[in-house]
This record gives structure tokens, sequence and C-alpha cells, in this order.
């Protein structure tokens, strides 16, 4: 402990350790030969190729043409996949954006949501990655105008399917009266 001490001494006179704790560090000094250099340039060349420093793009707002494109090429990546119910979901889906920052998808059925919901971390990494923008949100809305088709078999009750059957095949209303079932509705 003493050598550290007296390199100390040699070197420089000690700060009090008041100021030592709210001081800054140290700017080398400037060159006196040369234009100022910007902050990127004095990194790169402090630095070199240890670090690959690069410039942070503008984020842009959001724009229908930019995000159609982005949205028809995850549909397409999705096709590529073959994955196509998912795929076609994309191409019905009907975009409307709300503000600078965030999207509405519409679509159909609540099946369209579930594959738009599956694909959405994916999604919105690549348009992050296209507008160079991370504060980009979406929300899903499905429209209730599409009725979504039930069988007919599932609407009926029992005693409308037996009816409904017994009119397609008579000899089944046959059988019944013959074998004397009594079937509980």
């Amino acid at each position: 402990m003493p050598v550290a001490a007296a390199a100390i001494s040699n070197t420089a006179p000690v700060a009090p350790p008041k100021a030592a704790a709210t001081s800054t560090p140290a700017k080398a000094p400037a060159q006196a030969t040369g234009p100022k250099k910007n902050l990127l340039t004095a990194l790169r060349e402090k630095y070199g190729d240890q670090y690959a420093i690069e410039e942070v793009k503008e984020a842009e707002s959001l724009n229908m043409e930019k995000l159609r494109a982005c949205w028809d090429a995850y549909g397409s990546t999705l096709e590529a996949q073959q994955k196509h119910s998912a795929s076609g979901t994309f191409k019905m889906a009907v975009l409307e954006i709300e503000n600078d920052i965030h999207f509405t998808v519409r679509v159909p059925g609540l099946t369209a949501q579930k594959f738009v919901e599956q694909e959405r971390m994916m999604l919105i990494d690549q348009i992050f990655a296209t507008f160079n923008n991370r504060s980009i949100k979406f929300s899903i809305i499905v429209d209730a105008t599409e009725k979504e088709d039930v069988p007919i078999h599932m609407r009926l009750n029992s005693k409308q399917k037996f009816e409904r059957i017994s009119e397609q095949y008579p000899l089944l209303k046959e059988l019944k009266e013959k074998l004397k079932l009594e079937i509980d509705y």
C-alpha cells in the first residue's frame, strides 16, 4: 500500500474524495490540427473493427402503401412455408391506419383472427424492421358482418333430426312403428 501512495504522489496531487465522487471523466486535449470530429467518427477511430458502429436510422410513421407491401410480403412468406390457410387470411384482411404508430386489422371471422394472432410476433418484427420504428402496434377486429355457416344437423334438436332423417328415408319411420320404439327427444 505504501508503494501505491508513492505512485500517486509522484504523478499528480490527489483530489478530495467529495470531488472524486462527482467529477466527470477527463477530456482528451483537443487536437489543434484539423477540423472538429463528430462522435461517430471518433468512436470509429478509437475502436475500429472491434465493434460494428452503425448510425441509427430515422423512425418512420405508418403509411398505407409501405404497410400493405410489408403485409403482403409476410403473406407470401407464409405461403412459401405452406401455411395456406394463414396466407389466405392475410390476403383477405383489411388494414386501417389509426395514427402514426397504430393500425387495425379487420378479419372476417374468429378463425382468421386466430391465424393473425398466431403470426403476431413474427409479423410485428418484420413491421418494426420495415419502418425502423419499434413503437408500432396493431389490433385485430373481427367483422360481425359475415355469418359463419353452421351445418344444419348441428342446429337441429333431436326430434327435428329424426323427422328430417325419416323424410329422407321413409323406411326408418316404418321400422320404428313395427318395432314399437319410442324415441326420447
